[in-house]
């Protein structure tokens, strides 16, 4: 069964929900959600962070994607796609950590789920009345489902996964 998040107060002559409303919609989810470990998801353009503040916790950064695509998909019908990323970043402790990363690469397949689940609202009314189905996740892709270089580099867990929502007209 889907999970359908309330929609924002209707704004006359909004055609979608903005990218930031569609980030915030995708944190509130995932806040909202029960997962397996501590984790907060927070809407960002530009995630910034210390790593010594994290401590156990597990960060979900929620950001745009790098597509906001529309395309005719009949006379007169809009179709439009809207990336959102979400990243799990998270310190590992002294090494071996390899367990530590099957857990945390479970938990992105608990988020992967999560938003499988999700319906999220499109805000268009006109006169007070609702136009348009919801928002539905169409594409799920993990990119990268472990960063190396991180994991390497700064002993960090980067997982990312980028959501495509479409909404049709």
């Amino acid at each position: 069964m889907a999970l359908i998040l309330q929609a924002p107060e209707p704004r006359l002559g909004a055609r979608i929900l903005s990218i930031a409303e569609v980030c915030d919609a995708v944190a509130a989810v995932l806040n909202a959600s029960t997962l397996s470990l501590p984790a907060v998801a927070v809407r960002e353009y530009l995630p910034r962070f210390d790593l010594a503040d994290l401590g156990d916790r597990i960060k979900l950064s929620v950001t745009p994607g790098e597509t906001f695509i529309t395309t005719r998909s009949a006379r007169g019908a809009w179709q439009r796609d809207l990336a959102v990323r979400v990243t799990a970043i998270a310190t590992l402790g002294e090494d071996p950590y390899e367990e530590r990363i099957d857990e945390l690469m479970g938990f992105v397949e608990q988020v992967r789920s999560a938003l499988e689940a999700v319906v999220l609202p499109d805000s268009e009314t006109w006169k007070g009345q609702p136009r348009r189905a919801p928002l539905v996740a169409v594409s799920i892709e993990a990119d990268p489902i472990l960063d190396a270089a991180m994991l390497e580099q700064m002993r960090q867990f980067t997982s990312s996964l980028a959501v495509t929502y479409r909404v049709t007209d």
